[in-house]
């Protein structure tokens, strides 16, 4: 902007969203295992997620990996107990084995409130189409799954801003902050 003889430049960065993906814990192919808790034969799929999970118990998803890249693994989880912990598997090779804490809610919504837990480690996939599998281990009683989120892990990609043009209006005028010790202006 110009002010008189005053002139100033801003500098405007702006970042792209990581590329993700998400995998809704409800949307299972397969499932099995233990069935420790005598009421389903497998997880039990809700509109949110699965429930009824137990040691041993597993589901297998269609994956669909859009880029080559090592990405972090979110699980969308609750977990009203002691010792959970959830294994992933791609093509049947193990990526992620991690603890779930104990999310110490006693409210009633205990097994309905769900926490973005990060995996241990990161993963490094390649773009295509695979079996994905989420596997309970630990105590008997587990957790509850909304889904789980893939992010591209690397460096924020730069995005080119041309042609930007300031004019002097209220919403301007407010991001503007004048220096009265100096002949400048910071937007």
């Amino acid at each position: 902007t110009q002010d008189g003889n005053k002139t100033d430049v801003c500098v405007v960065t702006v970042e792209q969203a990581p590329l993700s993906f998400i995998i809704e814990a409800e949307d299972l192919v397969t499932s099995g295992g233990t069935f420790a808790d005598g009421n389903n034969s497998n997880m039990n799929t809700t509109a949110v997620g699965v429930n009824y999970v137990n040691n041993g118990d597993w589901a297998t998803y269609n994956m669909t990996v859009p880029e080559d890249g090592e990405y972090k693994v979110i699980y969308y989880i609750s977990c009203p107990a002691a010792n959970g912990n959830i294994i992933t598997y791609v093509n049947d090779v193990e990526i992620t084995s991690d603890a779930i804490p104990d999310n110490n809610i006693t409210d009633g919504t205990e097994w309905e409130t769900y926490v973005a837990v990060e995996a241990s480690v990161t993963t490094e996939l390649s773009a295509g189409t695979y079996t994905f599998k989420i596997e309970a281990a630990g105590s008997d009683w587990q957790w509850n799954l909304d889904k789980i989120e893939f992010v591209k892990v690397g460096e924020l990609s730069v995005i080119a801003v041309t042609g930007v043009t300031v004019s002097e209006t209220a919403s301007v005028e407010s991001r503007q902050h004048r220096n009265p010790n100096s002949n400048s202006i910071t937007c």
